[in-house]
């Protein structure tokens, strides 16, 4: 009976009891804490732009418009991405900028155009970052000259973003089209807007 009195009163009893009182500890020390952060290298710049190619064709006499077709059309031979092209901004400096492109013109077909698509917006920071507000099409279709053509404009942003075209389309007139392969180039400017 004893044993069992003694149990009951261990099982009520708390293994800690909280008297109020304030401890005063024996010894003490302190550590630091601290983090550094590097501005970035390149706080704004392109990261990538898609090659656009166009396919294998057969000169027919009649066709002059040839697409760069989209990952949909994994049929086909020039089949690819949706054209894009991807930039950063991480200065955080209220500035307008303009992202512009110029076509070289594929080697003997002089008369060649590029057609790009309008473009839409995606937001790539990540964190479940979305916002592509500031970000503007000036055209729903833009075609690439020797000259540098405005495509899209932007102001305040901070973050990874890429601009998508819906498609881009090759014309050449018949009277232009030659056996062979043709190649040419694309340049992307990211300019301050004045």
């Amino acid at each position: 009976a004893a044993l069992t009195a003694l149990s009951l009163v261990a099982i009520a009893a708390p293994a800690f009891a909280d008297t109020g009182a304030v401890t005063t500890p024996v010894s003490s020390t302190t550590s630091t804490t601290g983090v550094t952060f590097n501005a970035p290298t390149n706080p704004l710049a392109l990261d990538s732009a898609t090659d656009f190619y166009f396919g294998v064709n057969e000169i027919d006499g009649k066709t002059t418009d040839f697409k760069a077709l989209t990952e949909t059309d994994s049929s086909k031979s020039n089949s690819q991405a949706s054209p894009l092209v991807a930039f950063h901004d991480l200065d955080g400096v209220s500035t307008n900028y303009t992202i512009s492109a110029t076509a070289s013109g594929l080697s003997g077909l002089n008369s060649s155009t590029i057609t790009l698509g309008g473009a839409t917006f995606s937001n790539i920071s990540g964190n479940g970052a979305t916002d592509t507000s500031a970000l503007a099409d000036v055209s729903t279709s833009h075609t690439l000259t020797n000259q540098p053509q405005v495509l899209v404009t932007f102001g305040t942003v901070s973050g990874y973003y890429a601009d998508k075209f819906s498609d881009a389309t090759l014309t050449v007139p018949v009277a232009d089209q030659a056996a062979g392969n043709h190649t040419g180039t694309i340049t992307w400017d990211l300019t301050v807007a004045p």
